[in-house]
């Protein structure tokens, strides 16, 4: 009996182990916050345009002559989508969604322009919603929801004439920390987009921050 015991603890130990192993990398693949290599090529092909952050999340660049003052505010233009699977009908209705909320959180933080204002034009791609099933499994054995979702948004500054002044392309996340959200698949990235368009509504703080380092 206590050889049994021991055997069923042992096997019991292992076969844990192997799930939390194989749950981690498979959140490792999923909800990766590093962006693609060919992000950075779209933006180095810029000629006109000077990197000046670069890390695994984000790049960003800005025109040689680009200078904050000269703007008065942020003007919301498109907000588009563009989806993985052109035919996978889910996947379309409910990235429009998140296209959506992006929109509205946005008009809700620009205060405008005035007079010249910078066009934001923004795109968001390579959208990975989070696994409600993977969530049930690692709450199960490791009592956090781990998948937080991914996206990746580019966004580029335009002037009235139309010239590109500022690009930036990062990966954004969902937070673990949100709990409530973890068992829907844009619930958590939601949320995160909220949290990002707030930032915007700052100006010039906003972007005069980011483009210190011109």
């Amino acid at each position: 009996m206590n050889l049994f015991y021991i055997l069923r603890e042992y096997v019991m130990k292992d076969l844990k182990a192997a799930i939390i192993s194989s749950l981690l990398f498979i959140l490792m693949l999923t909800g990766c916050a590093k962006l693609p290599e060919s992000s950075y090529h779209s933006v180095k092909e810029q000629e006109n345009l000077r990197v000046i952050q670069q890390d695994r999340a984000l790049i960003m660049a800005v025109h040689p002559d680009f200078d904050v003052g000269q703007y008065d505010g942020l003007i919301l233009g498109d907000v588009t989508v563009r989806s993985s699977t052109a035919n996978d009908k889910r996947e379309m209705s409910e990235s429009a969604v998140l296209n959506q909320a992006l929109a509205q959180h946005l008009a809700l933080q620009l205060k405008g322009s005035q007079n010249k204002g910078l066009r934001m034009e923004i795109e968001l791609y390579d959208i990975q919603p989070v696994d409600p099933t993977l969530n049930v499994l690692s709450a199960i054995v490791l009592l956090v929801p781990l998948d937080s979702g991914a996206l990746t948004m580019k966004t580029t500054f335009r002037d009235n004439a139309g010239q590109v002044q500022v690009v930036r392309i990062e990966r954004i996340s969902g937070s673990v920390l949100n709990i409530s959200e973890s068992f829907s698949r844009y619930g958590r990235l939601n949320d995160a987009l909220s949290d990002w368009a707030r930032q915007w509504g700052n100006w010039p703080v906003c972007m005069a921050d980011k483009t210190a380092k011109t």
